[in-house]
């Protein structure tokens, strides 16, 4: 399997080459590959346990990106690749989770479109890790936010001012992720100048009851509303986000023993950049979450719906030149799962070291 992935990345990058040489095509793309130190085994007692392979190399995230522009249009593909850290397998997954091909056309007054699997804006966090301070996204990106759209996306922006409105399947990356039965709506608004942005978005989905115990009339819509406030004083930055999603996949009105609060978090992120060093500290809570959907604590049971998760994070970078930086963070986390668990609140240290090649 390992050779296979090899072999194939290995063609895709030869033909893309071709490609640049023969038709114009813009190639470009990034490796980030990490050290990571955490936990093994955490014992939240009753037998209750959550499982990560610890202190183990991987490929975090790599991705080669193709781009070719006629005129005011463009196509653009995203293609990304991340070792199996959960296995002694090495093997690579490729064309998962972030995927990105789009077309894209815009005009002179502001206006463009954008068609196909493209990245979300409704947060704070890239989702690609080049493009964070961070070795890793936080809980807020693992938890409550989506990572991409399939759809159609119009957006308008001109001085300072940001509109897009989105019309996209439902079934995504992140908590959207139940058979789709309509289509996702979103609309994002956002402003900026040197000093100061913020942006404020609503991305709702509707499902449909898939049994006689929650027919179609008795799903409410979820609701996703996102919040981003940054300010920019100079080699100082402070960035905000407030999340919470309503009705996660349309259960609060299922029936009495569905019922749930919003899922909400925080983050806020303080950083420090100079030329060549960049520092970092990031907060982040989440409330109201069933802690066995976080990829950081697999193999633990369901941990009932109002359970909360936090974190504290320090990270460091040091770009060594254009093309590579290298990342340390260290976090410390914890978890506290609902009382009707039935298991205990626990807490523990993680870390990585990482080093991130763009070309």
């Amino acid at each position: 399997m390992i050779k296979s992935s090899i072999v194939f990345l290995a063609l895709i990058f030869g033909a893309t080459a071709a490609l640049a040489d023969d038709h114009g095509v813009k190639v470009s793309g990034f490796v980030d590959a990490q050290y990571q130190f955490n936990h093994d085994t955490i014992e939240f007692g009753g037998g209750n346990t959550a499982n990560e392979q610890s202190n183990t190399f991987e490929v975090n995230q790599g991705a080669l990106y193709l781009e070719k522009k006629v005129g005011d249009s463009m196509v653009f593909v995203d293609i990304p690749f991340f070792s199996n850290a959960s296995t002694t397998t090495n093997n690579f997954t490729l064309a998962t989770g972030a995927m990105q091909a789009y077309i894209m056309h815009s005009y002179d007054f502001g206006l463009s479109w954008t068609l196909g699997q493209y990245d979300s804006a409704f947060r704070f966090e890239a989702v690609d890790s080049k493009d964070i301070i961070f070795a890793n996204q936080g809980i807020l990106s693992a938890l409550i936010l989506p990572v991409t759209h399939m759809g159609l996306r119009l957006n308008y922006a001109v001085a300072g001012v940001d509109l897009s409105l989105l019309f996209g399947n439902q079934n995504q990356a992140a908590l959207h992720n139940e058979t789709a039965n309509e289509n996702e709506i979103g609309f994002r608004a956002g402003w900026s100048n040197d000093m100061i942005k913020v942006g404020a978005g609503v991305l709702m989905n509707k499902f449909k009851g898939t049994s006689a115990n929650n027919p179609p009339e008795d799903k409410d819509t979820e609701t996703l509303i996102d919040i981003i406030v940054g300010l920019n004083f100079g080699a100082i930055m402070l960035d905000l986000e407030f999340s919470t999603l309503s009705n996660p996949n349309g259960e609060s009105n299922v029936n009495a023993t569905t019922d749930r609060d919003a899922i909400t978090g925080i983050l806020a992120q303080l950083s420090y950049m100079m030329d060549q060093h960049t520092f970092a500290l990031r907060f982040e809570t989440v409330s109201n979450a069933d802690l066995s959907n976080d990829p950081e604590l697999g193999g633990l049971a369901a941990t009932g719906n109002d359970s909360k998760r936090s974190q504290i994070a320090v990270a460091y970078n040091n770009k060594i030149n254009d093309h590579l930086t290298m990342k340390v963070e260290v976090s410390t986390n914890s978890a506290d799962p609902s009382d009707t668990a039935g298991v205990d609140s626990e807490s523990w240290l993680e870390g990585a070291v990482a080093g991130v090649f763009t070309f």
